[in-house]
C-alpha cells in the first residue's frame, strides 16, 4: 500500500469518526434540553394516566378506585425521580462515546502527520538517489551518516515498481 493510499484510508476513517462524534454531541445537547425532557415525561406521565383512568372506569368498587390511584401515583412519583438520574446517565454515556471519539481522531491525526513525515522522506531520499546524491550500492564518505537500508530498498522497490508500470503502459 503506498502512503498516499493509507493516507486516504485513515482520512476516511477521521471523517467516519468526526461525523460519531458530531453525532454524539448533538444526542447530548437534545437529552440536555429541558424542553425535550419536559415533554418527554409529559407524554408518558399522560399516557400512563389515560391507561389508569380507562382501568377504573365503570368500577363501582371505592376502596378498590382508591387503591389503583394511590399505586398510580406512587408509580407516577416514582418515575419523575428517577427521570433526572436516567438522563444523566445517558448524557454520561454519550460524554464517554464523545471522549473516544476525540481521542481516535486524536490518534489518526497523529498517524496522518507521521505518514506525512515518511513520505516526505522516501520522497527526498528518492531525489538524492536520482540525483546521484546518494549512491544505493557505493559507499559513503567519511563522517556522513548513512540512510537506512530498509529505506533505500523501499525506495528502489518503488522506483522498480514504476519502471515496470511504464513499461507496461508503453507494451499496450
Amino acid at each position: 500500500m503506498s502512503f498516499g493510499q493509507g493516507m486516504d484510508k485513515l482520512k476516511f476513517v477521521r471523517s467516519q469518526a468526526q461525523e460519531k462524534l458530531d453525532e454524539a454531541e448533538s444526542q447530548i445537547g437534545e437529552l440536555l434540553d429541558s424542553r425535550v425532557q419536559l415533554k418527554s415525561i409529559a407524554s408518558s406521565v399522560d399516557q400512563y394516566a389515560r391507561v389508569t383512568f380507562k382501568s377504573i372506569e365503570g368500577n363501582e368498587d371505592m376502596l378498590e378506585v382508591s387503591r389503583m390511584l394511590a399505586t398510580a401515583l406512587a408509580s407516577i412519583n416514582a418515575f419523575i425521580n428517577e427521570a433526572p438520574s436516567k438522563t444523566e446517565t445517558r448524557a454520561a454515556v454519550l460524554r464517554e462515546r464523545v471522549n473516544s471519539f476525540s481521542y481516535t481522531n486524536n490518534l489518526i491525526d497523529n498517524a496522518l502527520l507521521d505518514l506525512e513525515k515518511q513520505e516526505k522522506k522516501h520522497k527526498d531520499l528518492k531525489s538524492k538517489i536520482e540525483s546521484g546524491e546518494v549512491d544505493p550500492t557505493g559507499r559513503r564518505k567519511i563522517g556522513q551518516r548513512p540512510e537506512k537500508l530498509k529505506n533505500i530498498r523501499r525506495v528502489l522497490d518503488d522506483t522498480s515498481e514504476d519502471l515496470s508500470l511504464k513499461n507496461t503502459e508503453d507494451d499496450i
